[in-house]
């Protein structure tokens, strides 16, 4: 059941133009004006960030703000991909969350 919940809230994500896939996310600090520069390049303002596996920087540089969060795929769960405008996942997320719903 999680898992047909999982599949079916990422095909409505895709569907409607709220899923967005890069090659790669990462900041080279933990500073929020990278973050924010960094969500300045995709056009987005609130997003839930899934990497395939946990990065600190990432994680330091988003956690004082509302309108976004990071996780990895193991963490991710229905309410966090719903409680977000956008989702940013990376391609090895992408591949990684296929493996684990498959």
């Amino acid at each position: 059941m999680y898992r047909g919940a999982m599949r079916s809230i990422i095909a409505e994500l895709n569907r409607s133009g709220r899923l967005i896939v890069v090659d790669d996310f990462k900041v080279d600090a933990p500073k929020t004006k990278e973050f924010n520069a960094k969500m300045a390049t995709l056009n987005i303002k609130d997003a839930l960030i899934i990497t395939e596996s946990f990065d600190e920087y990432l994680y330091l540089s988003c956690r004082n703000l509302y309108s976004a969060d990071v996780c990895d795929v193991a963490s991710i769960d229905p309410v966090s991909l719903v409680g977000f405008e956008n989702v940013v996942m990376t391609q090895g997320a992408v591949k990684r969350l296929e493996e684990q719903l498959a």
